[in-house]
């Protein structure tokens, strides 16, 4: 709509997501990230090195695997990616690695490592009870404890977007006023001086100030809690491979010549029907933009891309 002159309008926004993380390390732009990148189809995110974009890739998978959503992360490079898997790989809960349900794909040594990574997460989650009842009210808790903080930062993302769209009509009259503006274009400066710089001006002082210590109180902080969800329901998933459905995986997993296996992986990953299969299992896959065309057909297989360094990569 700016294209046409109205600045007031909003992207239509999708529905709230609980947000989870692995820490409480976290600032509130950092949420508002991660509450972005959960709610429209498209989100960029900018910042210098050391602003914590890792740490918000991490905690935006995590919140989309609480919400059951399917992932698949990419960088043009392997550095990026390497660190994110091994972090995700190396959660712990009381001292016991958290059988999290991230593959690492890529060329043949990669797709070796993960044949490797998912014998051993077979074997891990086997002495594993699950207690759905359990489960589910953990996460129903969490649902309800995150439900202000989702309002929290929607009224923060109104008052960013806002200024921004102000900042927008006042770069907008400037470049009127230092141009020879055409007189057919008067009427259209005097509506971004007049009722959309008054509407804008209103909005922002109806807004009330939110400030990242309001945020931080919302906070989950019972740290040790959500890794234990995390660790039933990361079992919860690997254990899936006990499916009869699951047969020929389990065939490859087992398959003692590592070599044969890894073909046979590529070949089962090449179609899309048993990629969302393998998402039921692992719903989060990890892997570069060169290698991620492996991945299934030329279809939406994902509920959420993320790259790192988007700029750099192709196609993923």
């Amino acid at each position: 709509n700016a294209f046409f002159g109205d600045l007031l309008e909003k992207p239509r926004r999708t529905k709230s997501y609980p947000i989870a993380f692995i820490d409480n390390k976290i600032n509130l732009d950092q949420l508002l990230s991660i509450n972005k990148a959960m709610q429209y189809p498209t989100a960029y995110i900018q910042g210098p090195p050391g602003t914590g974009k890792t740490n918000t890739i991490l905690n935006t998978i995590v919140t989309a695997f609480f919400n059951e959503r399917t992932v698949l992360f990419v960088s043009y490079n392997n550095h990026p990616i390497n660190g994110v898997f091994d972090k995700l790989r190396a959660l712990k809960y009381n001292d016991k690695t958290i059988p999290f349900p991230v593959l690492r794909l890529g060329n043949t040594d990669k797709v070796k490592e993960s044949l490797s990574y998912m014998r051993e997460l077979y074997k891990q989650v086997e002495s594993i009870n699950i207690f759905e009842k359990t489960l589910d009210k953990r996460k129903d808790d969490r649902k309800e404890r995150a439900k202000q903080l989702t309002e929290l930062l929607k009224v923060y993302e109104d008052y960013i977007d806002l200024n921004e769209r102000k900042e927008t009509i006042n770069r907008l009259i400037d470049y009127q006023d230092q141009s020879a503006a055409s007189p057919a274009l008067f009427p259209f400066e005097l509506d971004l001086q007049g009722r959309q710089m008054k509407q804008i001006d209103d909005e922002i002082s109806a807004k009330p100030k939110v400030t990242e210590n309001d945020a931080l109180k919302l906070l989950d902080r019972n740290e040790e809690e959500f890794l234990q969800y995390l660790y039933f329901v990361s079992a919860k998933y690997v254990k899936r491979l006990k499916e009869e459905k699951y047969a020929e995986l389990r065939d490859i997993i087992n398959n003692d010549d590592i070599d044969e296996a890894a073909q046979a992986l590529n070949k089962y990953i090449s179609d899309s029907d048993n990629v969302r299969k393998l998402q039921r299992v692992f719903p989060v896959i990890i892997t570069t933009c060169i290698s991620a065309h492996r991945i299934g057909k030329a279809e939406p297989l994902f509920d959420m891309t993320i790259m790192d360094e988007a700029s750099q990569c192709n196609t993923a």
